[in-house]
């Protein structure tokens, strides 16, 4: 069993899964977030295109190509995030007071 910082008690299954869990979840806020990024980088490129700058709109469209990049980053990390099966050997793994 792993207890963590408050406590609580865990399998090294229950662990892993848990932690996996939390940072499928977290990524997929990182994505949305840009997503919602790039919307945001769209709408004032075309404000900046009808008002004649065209300096700022090629910044905001660079920035918004930077950002479907890192989006597709971290999409591919996502579907390539792979757990660690929990066999019978690895449960058997204790914790310890050692690193």
């Amino acid at each position: 069993m792993f207890v963590c910082r408050v406590g609580h008690t865990f399998s090294i299954g229950d662990l892993l899964v848990g932690k996996e869990e939390q940072i499928e979840t977290r990524l997929w806020s990182a994505v949305v977030a840009l997503e919602e990024l790039v919307e945001v980088l769209a709408d004032f490129e075309q404000r900046a295109r009808r008002q004649g700058l065209v300096g700022a709109a090629r910044a905001l469209q660079e920035r918004a190509r930077r950002t479907e990049a890192q989006i597709a980053t971290l999409r591919s990390a996502i579907a390539d995030n792979r757990a660690v099966e929990v066999d019978d050997e690895v449960s058997r793994i204790r914790a310890t007071a050692e690193p």
